[in-house]
């Protein structure tokens, strides 16, 4: 009789302190993500909505930041990030909201 034992990975958590930069029809974005879970990074998956989530820009990186051109004029974006590990895939971070007046934030 051959016994064995099965290990779950462990799912990563989503990437933190996502930060926001609008320089007229562009968006930086900038993010830390902590590897608790020991796996490796593969990628990053980056997603901008306007307000009313409509999907503006989706994008894969290989490192914690991301730029994009071309934002069209809307009252203000919604900016996600999640991240793929050897481990799994996270769930999404905490929404960050940039308003076209400059004010930046978490959604609930």
């Amino acid at each position: 009789m051959v016994s064995f034992c099965l290990h779950l990975a462990a799912i990563p958590d989503p990437p933190e302190h996502i930060h926001l930069r609008v320089d007229g029809s562009s968006l930086s974005m900038r993010w830390r993500y902590l590897q608790a879970t020991g796996k490796p990074v593969l990628k990053f998956n980056v997603r901008v909505s306007d307000l009313l989530g409509r999907v503006l820009f989706e994008k894969v990186s290989y490192k914690p930041h991301a730029h994009f051109r071309g934002l069209p004029a809307v009252d203000g974006v919604r900016a996600e990030v999640n991240v793929m590990t050897a481990g799994g895939l996270s769930a999404w971070s905490q929404p960050v909201v940039f308003r076209s007046q400059g004010s930046v934030g978490e959604c609930g």
